[in-house]
């Protein structure tokens, strides 16, 4: 190496003309990069930026199928819990109607049965009643008519236990209102369709039945044709004419004889029949209207 090849360390502090010239050429043509200033806030911080979301040509909706599937399931949804809440509604209905309501006195339990007249007609009626004491309800038969069905108690008024009907609907019997209360010499007083009639106390075994000395079959001087038994609760045989057939009900019984109510859909002759049998062949017959009067007296035998 030279002399002359070496640069000293003083020198290298100062360019050379033409690299001077070259940088300032350079300096002449730069372009300094732009600077981007935000304004200054004038009320404070400005609003938060969101996303807003991208406008496109074509809006992408549901199908219409689909739509028309939610419908259709959220009718069947609301149906079905439409129902169900009808449903219970008409059970817990159902339920206070057969509800007891109030507590049955124990004067008044046991089985009783008497007798009344339909309202402007010519009918009579035989009513059985089973009440039992405290919150229970009872029963009610009609047997003349072919019609049951539960009493429930509903309240005390005036003395008077009120009770409401539900006969069984295949009878075709209407619903009605009974009261009850006691009566004199162990009787009770019954309240229905505007007029009291009294019951007797049935026996502990149920409803009165013929003594064995009038059970069988028998035929009066007049020409009519009995049937008497015990097979039926609450009803003792019939009685057929050439004209019509009666249905007799027991509403008392003794040794030797009993005290029927005649009735039923197809009877003509209704009345309160008194049998009492005279030997083992013969049975002295008393009939009464419908108002009590006697309007025959008759023999049967075998």
């Amino acid at each position: 190496m030279s002399r002359t090849d070496v640069i000293p360390s003083w020198q290298e502090a100062f360019p050379s003309p033409m690299e001077s010239e070259s940088h300032t050429n350079r300096a002449a043509h730069h372009v300094p990069p732009r600077q981007f200033h935000w304004p200054p806030p004038s009320g404070g911080p400005g609003p938060v930026p969101r996303y807003a979301r991208p406008h496109h040509q074509y809006v992408i909706h549901a199908p219409v199928g689909r739509k028309r599937n939610r419908l259709v399931i959220w009718l069947v949804v609301t149906s079905v819990l439409l129902f169900i809440v009808m449903f219970a509604v008409s059970i817990y209905a159902v339920f206070l109607q057969l509800m007891p309501r109030v507590v049955v006195p124990e004067i008044l339990s046991g089985n009783w049965v008497g007798y009344g007249r339909l309202e402007g007609t010519d009918q009579l009626y035989v009513v059985r009643v089973s009440l039992i004491s405290g919150w229970h309800n009872g029963r009610v038969d009609y047997p003349l008519h072919d019609c049951s069905g539960s009493i429930v108690p509903r309240e005390m008024s005036g003395g008077w236990l009120v009770t409401q009907e539900h006969l069984d609907k295949s009878s075709g019997c209407s619903d009605g209102t009974l009261e009850f209360r006691k009566g004199a010499n162990g009787q009770l007083d019954l309240r229905i369709m505007d007029q009291v009639i009294t019951l007797q106390r049935e026996p502990d075994g149920g409803s009165f039945r013929l003594p064995d000395s009038i059970v069988g079959s028998w035929t009066s001087k007049s020409g009519l044709e009995f049937v008497l038994d015990n097979n039926t609760p609450g009803l003792s045989g019939s009685v057929r004419s050439s004209s019509d057939v009666c249905v007799f009900a027991p509403i008392h019984t003794a040794e030797d004889g009993a005290t029927l109510v005649a009735g039923g859909s197809t009877c003509d002759r209704n009345g309160i029949w008194t049998l009492i049998a005279r030997d083992s062949k013969s049975v002295s017959l008393t009939i009464k209207d419908v108002n009590e009067k006697t309007i025959r007296k008759d023999t049967l035998s075998r």
